[in-house]
């Protein structure tokens, strides 16, 4: 791409990954005139789709639709442009006695199957799920919000502030309380005010130390984790969290899709090397060639610490906020395999569950919390556990497009 003037007054997203796109998107739908650029030849970042084996798909990082908000699923339609969500019926977790636990997404027959283990757990159950959807009532409208300044005098932020205000003081003092504990204990104390049953807290608790934060049950604050699914409001026309059928690039196309439609432009194989500056302010970017493309606005879709230390000279910057800025950590403890199979997994235990209650796409293997609790403090010492616990998705078994029969 040569320089350009042609989008002065526009928006240039800096990076095609989901996000990137999906604020294109809006953008776009607010009548400005956007253009994308991304580096790699598909857009999506890591909700993408690629063929690492001839005839065999995959979702190579991000896995299952989870967190994507309804409201995106609507603003942007895209449904009509290609989501399909194929339903994430259950979950497996084999016990070491030979036994599993099944969780499904349907509550009831979550509560059958911890019956069979505890039938005091499964009575715990019904008051536990009753109090995650009051949790995620509570924090739904907060995912909307832009989070107000607290130390800011500006109107704006002083009505950001009394929104938020009375947004918990409605929230009544019982309710208020139990999402304080939601938000600061961790998971496994949490879970430990319900259920009895260890297998009843590993199955129930497992992503809240394997979800891929760098956090574990006992971690405090991990909580939260037991209400994120729940928050993802399942009842929309989109269904509940799933496979995306073809993949996770198909979320990313039909968002890229939704903008197109009005008039979004989006430029893949072109690397952006920095963002450029002028009197404190983003006026645009330079490829990675050395042309410049000038913008009003400058999105960046990058992590705070890419964008602070390699997009933007730091020297423009304050030496605190570029201390804050390196100090950043985001590590995670997920080592991700992807696999060609002949057959499904084989094991006595998985042909028993197969047998009483169908296919099995996603299987959790860690025999306890404490296997689990060790697994995290040796990633939390920077090595890869001998005895790690697993996270095994078979997408093939719902999904046919992705592999051959």
């Amino acid at each position: 791409m040569a320089r350009s003037d042609a989008h002065d007054g526009d928006v240039v997203v800096a990076g095609g990954g989901h996000n990137g796109v999906t604020a294109a998107a809006y953008l776009v739908r607010a009548g400005r005139r956007v253009v994308v650029l991304e580096r790699r030849h598909v857009v999506g970042g890591a909700a993408v789709t690629e063929e690492l084996f001839p005839g065999f798909k995959y979702s190579v990082a991000s896995y299952v639709v989870s967190l994507l908000r309804p409201e995106i699923i609507r603003d942007l339609e895209l449904q009509r442009h290609g989501l399909e969500i194929l339903p994430l019926e259950s979950t497996f977790t084999p016990l070491p006695d030979g036994d599993y636990l099944m969780r499904w997404a349907d509550h009831d027959l979550t509560r059958r199957e911890i019956a069979r283990h505890s039938p005091h757990d499964a009575e715990a159950y019904d008051e536990f799920g009753q109090l995650m959807l009051q949790m995620a009532r509570a924090v739904k409208p907060i995912l909307g919000m832009v989070p107000p300044d607290p130390g800011s005098l500006h109107p704006r932020e002083l009505l950001r502030l009394g929104s938020l205000g009375r947004h918990m003081r409605n929230l009544g003092e019982k309710n208020l309380y139990a999402l304080v504990k939601l938000l600061t204990m961790s998971a496994y104390d949490y879970l430990s005010r319900w259920f009895e049953s260890e297998d009843a807290k590993l199955v129930l608790g497992f992503f809240a130390g394997g979800g891929g934060a760098n956090s574990s049950l006992k971690t405090p604050g991990s909580a939260y984790m037991l209400a994120r699914g729940i928050v993802r409001d399942g009842n929309t026309p989109a269904g509940p969290a799933g496979f995306m059928k073809g993949g996770m690039s198909t979320i990313s196309e039909a968002i890229r899709r939704s903008g197109e439609a009005y008039g979004m432009e989006v430029h893949t194989g072109v690397p952006v090397e920095r963002i450029l500056v002028d009197d404190g302010r983003a006026v645009g970017i330079r490829l990675a060639g050395g042309e410049e493309i000038c913008s009003k606005i400058v999105v960046a879709n990058a992590t705070a610490r890419t964008v602070f230390t390699k997009l933007i000279e730091p020297s423009l910057l304050p030496e605190d906020f570029n201390r804050d800025i390196r100090n950043i950590r985001c590590e995670s403890t997920v080592f991700r395999v992807n696999l060609v199979l002949k057959s499904l997994p084989d094991a006595p235990v998985f042909a028993q569950a197969a047998r009483e209650d169908g296919v099995l796409s996603q299987m959790t293997i860690a025999p306890s919390v404490a296997y689990m609790e060790r697994a995290h403090r040796i990633a939390q010492e920077g090595e890869i556990a001998a005895e790690p616990f697993l996270i095994v998705k078979v997408p093939s078994t719902v999904d046919p497009t992705l592999a051959p029969p």
